[in-house]
């Protein structure tokens, strides 16, 4: 079973330390949520995992594999091209919803005619077919996140990091954003890790979740242990909105 471990991990910028013992295990086929308030280091721990930052201490580990901090540029690249990141604000290439999925495809070397048959297959997926070759930027926001979900998973990662994907979402692009990546968690045995402060969405899509606190992982269990039986009293606090 594919995991992915986080221990004692710290990160130090500009002699500030903004992550500490930033600590847990997250396994192939669930979601794992990482919850907490605004500014606590949700994002900055999902850059972590997606080797865009170099831990000043600790590890992460992807099975047995010390991925961060890597030894040379050509190793990052190498764990880079396991993990598919999805951001709240995706960045798009300017040309057309086509050429955004087929890029990171061509980033790794993947023949002409399997590209072709991936990016059709995909937007299928999200119900994009018809909107091919329209400038991405002039699609509606629950278009927009659909083709970052779909430029995310086309390259087949074995890690999704997602941040706040459906924060700008309406109600009905948001469920099936959910019901979708729990999905494609459960049939392709990803490990998905998920960052929200959405109490209501994390008890409806994560298996496990991860409480962070003022750069800290303060708590770390399932879903309903964490819910309904929390062991730290700021963990019960913030699930009581005692804690903003």
């Amino acid at each position: 079973m594919n995991t992915l471990i986080l221990d004692k991990v710290i990160l130090e910028i500009d002699s500030n330390q903004l992550l500490n013992d930033i600590t847990f295990k997250a396994r192939e086929g669930r979601i794992h949520c990482i919850l907490g308030p605004n500014g606590a280091g949700k994002t900055l721990t999902n850059k972590i995992v997606g080797l865009l930052y170099k831990v000043t201490g600790g590890t992460v580990k992807f099975n047995d594999e010390v991925i961060n901090p890597w030894n040379t540029e050509d190793d990052r690249v190498r764990y880079i091209k396991k993990i598919g990141l999805m951001w709240q604000k995706p960045v798009f290439l300017s040309s057309s919803v086509y050429s955004n999925l087929e890029y990171p495809l061509k980033l790794r070397d993947t023949p002409k005619k399997e590209i072709n048959v991936k990016v059709n297959k995909w937007l299928d997926l999200v119900d994009l077919t018809e909107h091919r070759d329209k400038n991405p930027n002039k699609l509606s926001i629950g278009q927009q996140q659909k083709l970052s979900l779909a430029r995310t998973f086309i390259s087949e990662p074995e890690i999704i990091i997602l941040d706040e994907p459906a924060a700008s979402l309406d109600a009905a692009t948001s469920k099936w954003l959910e019901r979708f990546i729990k999905e494609q968690t459960r049939l392709n045995n990803l490990i998905v890790i998920w960052n929200s402060h959405d109490l209501f969405q994390v008890k409806r899509v994560a298996d496990d979740v991860s409480i962070l606190i003022d750069g800290e992982i303060v708590e770390t269990a399932s879903k309903s242990d964490i819910f309904d039986n929390p062991v730290d009293i700021r963990v019960k606090k913030f699930t009581n909105g005692e804690l903003l």
